[in-house]
């Protein structure tokens, strides 16, 4: 699918939630990428009898992808396109059984979701480590044969490839 690098964010994401729309049979009545979204929700919830799960993974993706560009010009543009287009979710809370997101930036320094007050931070959260990562254990156990290869290669121990992992990713969830 064509992404926003390709047409542009604000067109991506209209084009996708049009995509959604369509799937299930929702005409929107409104416009704008904000307006569409919050219309979705709440029309899948009456159509379905249930709150909407949403995942959306690497929020900060169209943000980061541009810090280079223009003098980051283009990164605060995608900055109020996302603020926009998540700004309606507090008020859509009623069509929301779960909403997950993941990204690399911390949300709180990015202003983005200042109209969300309800947000849980889960990246330093010991509960939810096995949930949404991996254990050393599992790392050394489901991986062992791509790390030995990997040490091959660099011409180190795995256990010293192991550290230098831990040292790139300790603390990163």
């Amino acid at each position: 699918k064509m992404g926003f690098k390709d047409i542009g964010l604000k067109e991506a994401i209209d084009v996708r939630l049009d995509e959604i729309a369509q799937h299930y049979g929702i005409v929107f009545q409104k416009t704008g990428i904000g307006m569409k979204f919050a219309e979705l929700m709440e029309k899948l919830h009456r159509q379905t009898g249930k709150q909407v799960a949403i995942l959306i993974d690497e929020y900060d993706k169209p943000i980061t992808d541009v810090l280079e560009v223009e003098n980051n010009q283009k990164a605060h543009e995608h900055r109020d396109i996302l603020r926009m287009f998540y700004s309606v979710v507090k008020g859509s809370s009623a069509h929301i059984r779960f909403f997950f997101m993941t990204g690399i930036a911390r949300f709180a320094k990015l202003s983005l979701f200042s109209d969300l007050n309800n947000l849980t931070d889960l990246t330093f959260s010991d509960h939810f480590h096995p949930m949404l990562g991996y254990t050393q254990e599992e790392l050394e156990h489901y991986f062992n044969p791509h790390l030995a290869f990997i040490a091959q290669q660099q011409n180190i121990s795995t256990n010293e490839l192991l550290q230098r992992i831990k040292f790139w990713y300790n603390g990163f969830s």
